[in-house]
């Protein structure tokens, strides 16, 4: 069996065995009854709402990548959701973006490399400043560790998207980068690249409104994706604030970046159960809540799949096409 089929294999059985250990001796007729509570017009709303988000991570991407039609960005963060759903991890998804951008009309890999990272730690920083806001706006009386944690992360991706600004830190990191290129010349490609993404990485970080631009354009991507929580929550009857909604999503796409389950499958559910029984609420709603969750990320997922199979038969024309 090769590495990648282990890995699948893997994750089916952990998916397996959390959500057995979260959902079991639920009640589904419960479940039901909550998901029967939506409207259609709740589904309308948070259907455009998340297409929404993806076109604005999408611009957000586009700001570092200028060059790029803003087309192909769109299919890379449709796909990433595709792949998501079958690599481990936000990380792997990220890997994809890169992919599937390089793969049509293009800047070199390592620009693409770069962009991506400084993307993901920006997406962090954005989650973090809405957590962050959201703990001290929050009426609910939480541990002050939940605060501090959160506080704590956000500066440490502050300081790490600003890392290659600091030129000694750089020049070290270049260095270390050679260090290992002459010590294993058969990876002297990969570790040449990795020179090169740092030095794209260097000068994102000399542009200072470009990436104050891109936090601020993280944030309301991030406030995006807290309203549709908040909005499921109140259409299935659990009317927790929004600003209790903007650290509990912060938390939960921080346990979802563990790359333990397929597509984030048992770790939303474990983290759902546990956060809205500090509020009084039973395990089915939170079930129902994870399920419509869910629900959203496959249709990206989808969407990503249909985009991808057609990119892949477009090509494969193009390649047999009769040159003129």
């Amino acid at each position: 069996m090769s590495r990648a089929a282990a890995l699948a294999v893997l994750k089916i059985v952990v998916t397996a065995i959390l959500l057995y250990l979260f959902i079991r001796r639920t009640d589904f007729a419960g479940v039901a009854a909550a998901l029967s509570q939506l409207s259609l017009g709740l589904i309308i709303t948070l259907t455009f709402l998340n297409v929404t988000g993806l076109l604005i991570s999408a611009y957000k991407w586009h700001m570092l990548l200028p060059e790029s039609r803003f087309k192909g960005l769109v299919v890379a963060c449709f796909a990433s959701y595709y792949i998501g759903l079958l690599l481990p991890g936000q990380f792997a998804q990220e890997a994809a973006k890169a992919y599937y951008l390089s793969l049509g009309e293009s800047p070199r890999m390592h620009r693409i490399a770069a962009s991506v990272v400084v993307d993901k730690i920006i997406s962090i920083i954005g989650l973090l400043v809405v957590g962050c806001v959201g703990l001290a706006c929050s009426s609910t009386l939480l541990p002050r560790a939940l605060a501090w944690l959160f506080l704590t992360f956000t500066l440490l991706a502050i300081m790490m998207l600003f890392s290659m600004r600091v030129t000694w830190l750089y020049s070290l990191a270049c260095r270390y980068l050679g260090y290992l290129s002459a010590w294993l010349p058969t990876r002297q490609k990969f570790f040449g690249g990795g020179s090169r993404v740092l030095d794209a990485w260097h000068n994102y970080s000399k542009n200072i409104p470009l990436l104050v631009g891109n936090i601020l354009v993280a944030i309301l991507y991030q406030v995006i994706g807290v309203s549709m929580f908040y909005f499921l929550s109140r259409g299935l009857q659990v009317p927790i604030g929004f600003f209790d909604w903007s650290w509990i999503v912060g938390s939960l796409t921080l346990a979802l970046f563990l790359p333990l389950t397929i597509g984030g499958l048992g770790v939303r559910e474990g983290t759902l159960i546990g956060v809205l029984a500090m509020f009084g609420y039973p395990k089915e709603t939170a079930v129902a809540l994870s399920m419509v969750a869910f629900s959203f990320v496959l249709m990206l997922a989808i969407i990503g799949a249909a985009l991808s199979i057609g990119n892949r038969i477009q090509r494969r024309s193009n390649s047999i096409a009769p040159q003129v």
